[in-house]
């Protein structure tokens, strides 16, 4: 009976090693750099065209749009928005795990639900939110806006995890299920795009141009006499018979140009970077 006994927990040990050998030593380095690899190159992308937006949004504002695809402050813009939400999903993801009693169980159908409906409630004011009352938002303290933005960016990010949930398994993509496919995806976009655009609004500007932020920088310029004339018919003022710019405020420079805030500060004038023989940076304090 031992014999026997013992038999069949080696049959049973055998098994399992059977089952288990090619999820560990199928798995090579070369496999786990490649998934890393992907996943780098996912977020990067992410995180570019991310910042693409966010920039060409706040620079709309100012009468400009960049065309440029070679720009690596998308890359940093785009960090930059996705931040808040990784965040507060990093909150709640942490909160859940360390509180398992705070997720319902399966077999309580009435308290999902409400936990559904509640989710859905979030998603709506969410929108409204940063929709209809963006004005009062901008006035807020910065350290208050970043917390609006916090949690409204997990709520509007809601619909993007639950479309990639949906199109996982793959049958959201057979015949019957493409038009609620694309309605999804639509809905889970349009939200995204919506906190993207507040996020630009309420927040980017407000972040310093040395750590990648669209908050514009103090500078004076350093032009070409015979550009001097030109300039000033521009809204560019210049000391007398001097050749360095009073203070302007630079949104963006690329390689051809320089973007400067004039006026009232709601109007941009280019100046073309070959007129420019140097560039004065002011503290921000100033």
């Amino acid at each position: 009976m031992l014999n026997d006994n013992n038999r069949q927990e080696a049959e049973l040990t055998k098994q399992s090693d059977d089952k288990t050998a090619p999820l560990t030593e199928g798995f090579s380095t070369k496999d786990f750099l490649d998934v890393v690899w992907k996943i780098a190159a996912g977020l990067s992308v992410t995180c570019y065209l991310v910042g693409a937006i966010v920039m060409n949004i706040h620079f709309t504002r100012f009468g400009y749009y960049s065309v440029s695809l070679a720009n690596a402050q998308y890359f940093i813009a785009g960090i930059w928005a996705i931040a808040p939400v990784a965040l507060a999903w990093f909150l709640v993801l942490y909160t859940l795990l360390r509180s398992p009693g705070v997720l319902p169980r399966p077999r309580k159908d009435k308290m999902g639900a409400i936990v559904f409906i509640l989710l859905i409630v979030g998603v709506v004011v969410s929108f409204f939110l940063l929709t209809f009352f963006s004005a009062r938002i901008e006035r807020f303290p910065l350290q208050l806006k970043w917390i609006v933005h916090i949690g409204t960016g997990f709520f509007l990010t809601l619909p993007i995890v639950a479309f990639f949930w949906w199109v996982n398994p793959l049958r959201s993509l057979t015949k019957e299920w493409i038009p609620l496919t694309i309605v999804s995806a639509f809905f889970a976009g349009f939200f995204w795009l919506a906190y993207l655009q507040a996020f630009s609004r309420n927040l980017y500007g407000e972040i310093s141009g040395t750590l990648g932020g669209g908050k514009p920088r103090l500078v004076r310029l350093v032009v070409r006499s015979e550009a001097r004339e030109d300039m000033i018919a521009a809204g560019i003022n210049f000391p007398q018979d001097s050749r360095t710019s009073g203070l302007l405020k630079l949104l963006t420079a690329t390689e051809k140009e320089y973007i400067v805030l004039t006026g009232t500060g709601n109007t941009s004038t280019s100046v073309r970077g070959d007129v420019v023989q140097a560039v004065l940076y002011e503290g921000e304090n100033k």
